[in-house]
């Protein structure tokens, strides 16, 4: 048993380490990435891989979705994104999962499938997916080969095959600007969790399309914001996204910028006062307190209500301290949108207008910021821009420090260690945690490929059980065995 677990933590710990070059790309563009839960596999085994791809793009494109936002535990999925991939034929895939009990369908009040068709020119919504309470007990991220290579596109060709609107200056410029981004993902990211595992699919899969210059520029309905690649990139892995000509990377945002926006519609016997509370951090004045977490929590709270969402501690707060302003937002589901478009016209319309104007070409707008190539004095000059005109449309002008994400490409040696990163010498009980976790990936990694095309289902199914024992015999000894499978076995740690 010590042998085969030696040879089994060897294979795991062969990885190459990352390579010396700054432009290093572990991206691979030709194959697809989804996650499939543990419980789906004794049921599409026995089908061609092809197959498989189809049934793990579904609960990928399920699980995934909601973790772009990181506040939803469903999807809205609508019918052309099945179309597209699955073909007509596509209610097969959902009705097999259904049945296995991988995923479920939200239903309205009449028990019938959630689903509403625009009626009366209103806009509808789409079927809500989740996964089942089992199917998140456990998965792993699976690697299937695209039926087509991918190629990188030129800026025309991307431009036709997504209908961006070159012919309007400010999305031709933002489209320009994403065609000088390049990927350097030079760095091994492992993941424990099904929800590190949504970040990681949906996050390649967004650095995937600006490597290949495969991306949309485009505006929402509702809120006229502006949406491209570097948008809507998870947090995580934005960190990955460089100018061609620059190693350095800066983001910045306006300090609480919806209270900011709120200004415009608070009644005038409240404006100073009102003006005085967004000076500080309204959020911490609300919660009164200065934690980061509540903070966070505050500011979802406050975008809920002024949404017209819901009624919470954010509208009490507001009825005691400005209750002319309560009485004129409140209720009014459409504020949010107005609060967007606001946004919009001052961070999309104002400002690049201004960077055309000035020929200033390496600035991206991000909703209620920008992200730059990190010239100082290019920032600078944005910066400053930016709040004399939230003086001019507002009467006040915000905060905008220092960027909230500074990335700089380091070479893998010179990479800062993080403080919570465990090591064999100095945390020997969390390094067996992860090798441990590793193995069990490995084990479940194994079992999804045994067996031969000719073994038929039930062999399969056999194989799987089989092993399914055999990795629960090992983790139980792994306590034992794991310090001298390592002796002689050298580390290599994971980076974050």
């Amino acid at each position: 048993m010590k042998a085969d677990t030696k040879a089994i933590l060897n294979t795991i710990t062969s990885r190459p380490a990352p390579p010396t070059k700054q432009k290093a790309n572990y991206l691979d563009i030709n194959t697809d990435d989804y996650f499939v839960p543990d419980m789906l596999w004794p049921f599409i085994a026995a089908h061609p891989e092809k197959e498989q791809a189809k049934y793990a793009f579904v609960t990928s494109m399920i699980h995934c979705l909601p973790y772009k936002d990181e506040n939803f535990e469903s999807a809205n999925i609508a019918r052309k994104t099945w179309q597209n991939k699955l073909g007509n034929n596509y209610r097969k895939y959902i009705d097999d999962l259904k049945l296995w009990g991988v995923i479920k369908i939200q239903h309205n009040s009449d028990g019938r499938e959630s689903f509403s068709q625009s009626r009366n020119g209103k806009e509808g919504f789409c079927k809500c997916y989740a996964l089942t309470d089992a199917a998140k007990e456990g998965g792993s991220i699976q690697k299937y080969k695209r039926q087509r290579a991918q190629k990188v596109l030129s800026p025309e060709i991307n431009a036709k095959k997504n209908d961006i609107d070159m012919t309007n200056p400010i999305i031709a410029h933002t489209a320009n600007a994403c065609h000088n981004l390049e990927i350097r993902y030079n760095e091994q990211v492992y993941f424990d969790t099904i929800e590190e595992m949504a970040r990681k699919i949906s996050g390649e899969a967004v650095l995937k399309s600006i490597h290949c210059h495969n991306f949309s520029v485009r505006y929402g309905k509702r809120g006229n914001r502006l949406f491209h690649p570097v948008i809507i990139c998870n947090k995580h892995y934005r960190r990955f996204i460089f100018f061609k000509h620059s190693d350095k990377v800066n983001e910045y945002d306006v300090a609480t910028c919806f209270p900011v926006l709120l200004l415009k519609f608070v009644a005038r016997e409240e404006w100073e006062e009102y003006k005085a509370a967004i000076t500080g951090d309204i959020y911490n004045t609300i919660t009164g307190d200065t934690d980061k977490t509540k903070r966070e929590a505050c500011k979802k709270d406050f975008q809920k209500w002024v949404g017209g969402q819901v009624q919470n501690y954010v509208a009490e707060w507001f009825l005691e301290r400005f209750p002319l302003t309560y009485h004129k937002i409140n209720g009014d589901k459409d504020m949010a949108a107005k609060l967007q478009r606001l946004e919009s016209y001052i961070m999309v319309e104002c400002m690049v207008s201004w960077l055309i104007e000035n020929q200033i070409k390496w600035v991206i707008p991000m909703h209620d910021g920008f992200l730059t190539d990190g010239n100082e004095e290019t920032d600078a000059r944005v910066k400053a821009f930016v709040r004399l005109t939230f003086l001019d449309v507002l009467g006040y002008c915000p905060d905008i420090g220092n960027p909230i994400r500074r990335i700089i490409q380091l070479l893998p040696e010179e990479r800062p260690r993080h403080e919570s990163q465990p090591t064999f010498t100095d945390a020997p009980t969390a390094r067996k945690i992860q090798l441990a976790a590793q193995l069990n990936g490995r084990m479940k990694s194994l079992a999804r490929t045994f067996g031969r095309r000719d073994e038929t289902f039930s062999q399969r199914y056999q194989k799987w059980l089989d092993l399914k024992q055999r990795l629960a015999v090992l983790t139980e000894n792994i306590s034992a065995t794991i310090k001298p499978a390592f002796d002689n076995t050298p580390i290599i740690e994971a980076s974050l």
